[in-house]
């Protein structure tokens, strides 16, 4: 777990497949789980928040719509999920 951050869930409504897929690329770099389609979670620096902030809005079409939600921890702590369950655990990769 990272210090001073934030826990972030971003839903996406982007229209075209060529723009979600580089907006996907973007939030894997950022280290965003994807949940469903057009919803991730993340835990971010306020840094790295505000550079992700900077660098979708840069990309991003006029119809294209971006929901930044922030978690705060306790809210998190509270997730009550039914059905087949999302792993929430922090998740490291190795990149080879």
């Amino acid at each position: 777990m990272k210090y001073n951050t934030i826990k972030l869930l971003i839903i996406t409504k982007i229209k075209f497949l060529q723009q979600q897929e580089k907006i996907n690329n973007i939030l894997i770099t950022y280290s965003f789980k994807q949940i469903d389609n057009n919803i991730h979670l993340s835990e971010l620096s306020q840094t790295e928040f505000d550079e992700l902030k900077k660098e979708l809005k840069e990309i991003i079409k006029e119809k294209d719509n971006i929901i930044f939600i922030p978690i705060c921890k306790g809210c998190y702590k509270n997730i009550i999920q039914i059905g087949n369950k999302i792993n929430f655990k922090e998740e490291k990769y190795v990149i080879l």
